[in-house]
């Protein structure tokens, strides 16, 4: 399923809960809080309508003071028309914080589905080399087929880990992923996930049986523990409280 990076103020789901993350004083100090940082929030915020970016769009390059030019030689391992970030926010010390918002676990599925044929075989071949390069025990068509919109963000932040050049580029020390999960969010009904639904659709479960059923960052990356400087943060809307799966 593709973001909904449509304008304005969100009425439900994860949209609008990542608009409140990004704009109440009271859950951005809780989140500042959790990462043991002070972020200052790029997008989705009220001063421009609440819009999403991609990384190479003129918003994002002017705040970073980064050329159109330099972005289209850093960026060259994908098409223009690149992943939109649910949230972008830059720490106290110079870390890039790329958020991917959820409310319920089928949000993020969906396949590779670029129109042009360069584009898609551009795409694939930069998911591939990641996924071979770093989680060869993965499974490659879960990349492109099941769980797209989460494998293109852990390409990205695979990327740049691997070049420094980029971080320069766009003025940072680091960068950090984090998949946001909203608990009990009242306004998907019964769609919505549950804390369990969450830690299940991540990390796994095990049956009474014994039988041990693999989350989507072990069935993406053959293993259980997270990639480096991924992070899961569950959000129980109910509780107000936010913790690190």
């Amino acid at each position: 399923m593709a973001n909904n990076t449509s304008t304005g103020m969100a009425i439900k789901g994860s949209k609008l809960r990542m608009q409140q993350v990004a704009n109440n004083s009271l859950w951005r100090e809780r989140l500042n809080a959790l990462l043991e940082d002070e972020l200052q929030w790029l997008s989705p915020i009220a001063k421009t309508n609440f819009l999403e970016y991609q990384l190479n769009q003129d918003e994002v390059l002017r705040f970073f003071m980064t050329t159109a030019a330099e972005a289209n030689s850093i960026f060259a391992f994908w098409p223009r028309r690149q992943p939109s970030w649910d949230g972008i926010a830059v720490g106290k010390q110079g870390t890039l914080y790329l958020f991917v918002a959820q409310s319920h676990t089928k949000e993020k599925a969906g396949k590779l589905a670029a129109a042009d044929p360069k584009n898609r075989e551009l795409i694939r071949q930069t998911m591939q080399r990641i996924q071979e390069t770093y989680y060869p025990q993965g499974e490659f068509s879960l990349w492109v087929e099941g769980y797209y919109q989460l494998a293109n963000k852990i390409t990205f932040l695979r990327i740049f880990q691997e070049r420094e050049r980029m971080l320069r580029a766009l003025h940072l020390r680091q960068v950090k992923l984090v998949f946001l999960s909203f608990a009990e969010d009242v306004t998907l009904g019964k769609m919505a996930a549950g804390v369990e639904d969450w830690q299940h659709f991540w990390l796994g479960q095990t049956l009474e049986n014994g039988t041990a059923i693999p989350g989507v960052i072990e069935l993406l990356t053959g293993k259980r523990e997270l990639p480096r400087d991924l992070l899961l943060v569950n959000f129980n809307l109910t509780k107000g409280a936010m913790s690190l799966l």
